[in-house]
């Protein structure tokens, strides 16, 4: 975090934008908080010079510390916390010990904007004001508005359309953000270490956003913040972007959108450029294995691509439907196929205790992803999210139940489950322990692993890897025949 001002500074303009506190995880993944530099680089390209970002999990501040630091460092005009649904009760804490703070407090983030999808639109405590979806845009116009005011003033003004104030009716900006319209995000403001995420195997990374918006209806899918519409950043801009972050030193880009591979035509270009350029860099972006093929895999791996993620799911077709995946097994097959033939890693998504499956339907998704060979699993309990189909459904059939993570990368949170038949949160719970003490814990993967370290760096990362999953499955893989 770039040096805050000091208190004696007018606070008429001061803008602080948060990323609160994360609840304690085995192995935490510690990334730029993107949204925030969008928001900053909006509010500094329309005039407003003193714009802060405070990212508590980077600078590994807990909760007390970080209301300590917001408050030695003010008075603010606007202070804004973004939440998603992990860390809303964190950024709630926030808001309710910063309410006497003088300043506006705003909430922004995935969480308001699932409850904007639901239609039961909610503020979390302590919070003045909410802005959900995309953001940018409005944000500058609400700036414009508090300047000079306090939240003592909140009766008397008319919000912008887009801007939550609970006591008022809520007007939707149904106004959708091109691409072409926003600047890279504030960078200079993230702080300059504290950012760790394991496929980057110690190298210098960024996260980048080459696209918004995703086309596709999964169940469990929440779309409240960037729509279905896929809109894509102008090529000459996304270049000027990664030019910019490779010459501060990346090495490593993780692209962000949710679906990179939507356009073939579109990676292509990106790739050729890339190659023209001469880029030394590797990067890991998002697939899906119907969008696919082996002349653009064959170009992506010759301009960097290191590692695909791809939202396998399950082996079982019927899970697939009621997913609302449009996938087949057969389709994953031959995109798991293709993906290892370019000599990129595949990491595989997929989701065990999904209703109408059996333990055994559930177990033949942990041995499809044995076969398919990916590098990396991750399997997790489907999890019905705020703003999903999927969480509407789980509530008209009174089974949805809120119990602690039990994902190895979760640990310390809570997650939204579906018990439904036999699938008890202690079966949910022993499932998943086992799926990845078998994927992991197997000969011919460990094999494969060792075979495929390709630097000390990544040998470190697997042992810690191990070490790491070592302690989750001692801590939560318990003898139970609860759930077969």
């Amino acid at each position: 975090m770039q040096p805050m001002p000091s208190s004696s500074s007018s606070s008429s303009q001061r803008i602080l934008l948060v990323q609160p506190p994360i609840p304690r995880t085995l192995d935490p993944i510690v990334l730029p908080p993107l949204g925030l530099g969008y928001l900053a680089s909006a509010a500094l390209a329309h005039g407003y010079e003193n714009v802060q970002i405070l990212d508590a999990p980077a600078e590994s501040l807990d909760h007390d510390g970080t209301v300590r630091r917001i408050r030695e460092s003010g008075p603010w005009l606007v202070i804004g916390i973004t939440a998603t649904t992990p860390t809303s009760g964190s950024a709630e804490r926030l808001a309710v010990d910063l309410h006497d703070s003088g300043a506006w407090l705003v909430q922004g983030g995935p969480h308001l904007s699932a409850s904007f999808a639901e239609d039961a639109p909610s503020l979390l405590r302590g919070f003045h004001l909410g802005i959900p979806g995309e953001a940018e845009e409005t944000f500058v116009t609400l700036l414009d508005l508090l300047k000079d005011r306090n939240p003592s003033d909140i009766a008397k003004l008319e919000f912008p359309a887009g801007v939550y104030y609970p006591p008022n009716s809520f007007r939707r900006n149904e106004h959708v953000i091109s691409p072409d319209m926003l600047r890279a995000p504030a960078r200079h403001l993230f702080p300059t270490t504290g950012y760790r995420y394991p496929l980057a195997f110690g190298r210098p990374f960024a996260t980048v956003f080459s696209s918004r918006g995703c086309p596709f209806h999964c169940t469990f899918c929440d779309h409240s913040t960037f729509g279905r519409s896929p809109r894509f950043t102008p090529m000459k801009d996304l270049l000027a972007e990664l030019e910019d972050v490779i010459g501060k030193g990346a090495e490593y880009i993780v692209f962000f959108d949710d679906l990179f591979t939507f356009s073939k035509e579109r990676v292509q270009q990106l790739c050729k450029e890339i190659i023209r350029r001469k880029w030394n860099i590797r990067w890991k972006c998002e697939g899906r294995v119907d969008t696919l093929d082996r002349e653009m895999l064959d170009l992506m791996k010759k301009a960097g691509c290191e590692c695909i993620a791809m939202g396998i799911e399950s082996a079982n077709p019927l899970s697939l439907r009621f997913l609302g995946k449009r996938t087949r097994p057969a389709q994953a097959l031959r995109a798991s196929r293709m993906v290892l033939a370019a000599g990129i890693r595949l990491i595989g998504y997929f989701i065990l205790g999904i209703p109408g499956e059996t333990w055994e339907d559930s177990m033949r998704t942990v041995r499809w992803a044995r076969f398919l060979r990916c590098d990396y699993a991750q399997f997790s309990i489907l999890s019905p999210m705020p703003g999903t189909p999927l969480k509407k459904w789980a509530i008209a059939n009174n089974c949805y139940r809120e119990i602690p993570a039990m994902n190895p990368f979760d640990l310390g949170s809570t997650r939204a489950v579906l018990v439904t038949g036999s699938w008890t949160p202690e079966a949910l719970q022993e499932i998943v322990s086992i799926a990845h003490s078998q994927f992991y814990g197997s000969f011919g993967y460990i094999c494969r692993r060792i075979l495929g370290l390709r630097s000390f760096a990544e040998l470190r990362s697997a042992w810690l890897s191990v070490r790491h999953l070592s302690q989750y499955l001692s801590q939560h893989l318990f003898p139970s025949s609860k759930g077969k």
